[in-house]
């Protein structure tokens, strides 16, 4: 049971404040980050608020690969990044298909291509 209730903003507001614009940091550092300023907060708790500090479009975190950034307030308000969110969150969704739905060769191919496609437009 959390011993600490932590809202998203509190969260987020705390990524603004102790992360540098361009500055990288990985799962572990994000971690640390909270539970230095939110005494007794619990891993799972962490976990959740920096899921959605990358995935909500009001988020403040971009994710690229392990590397977490400072999104800037451009970013977070712009209608390209929110399109760009919403096709992640598609490939994220499309990864948990179980392979062994595409029955043929070339229907695999077909999803490597689209994967490939979708995360092009994301890249830019």
């Amino acid at each position: 049971m959390a011993s600490i209730s932590v809202s998203q903003s509190e969260a987020n507001n705390i990524f603004k404040q102790n992360i540098l614009e361009g500055e990288e940091k990985v799962y572990k550092d994000l971690i640390e980050i909270l539970k230095k300023n939110f005494e007794g907060i619990n891993d799972s708790q962490c976990s959740g608020l920096i899921h959605r500090a990358h995935k909500n479009e009001d988020g403040v975190l971009r994710k690229k690969g392990k590397v977490y950034t400072l999104r800037d307030q451009k970013e977070q308000i712009n209608g390209i990044s929110k399109v760009k969110e919403k096709i992640q969150k598609t490939l994220d969704e499309i990864s948990t298909i179980p392979v062994s739905e595409f029955t043929t060769p070339e229907e695999f191919t077909e999803l490597i291509e689209i994967q490939k496609n979708l995360k092009k437009i994301i890249n830019g």
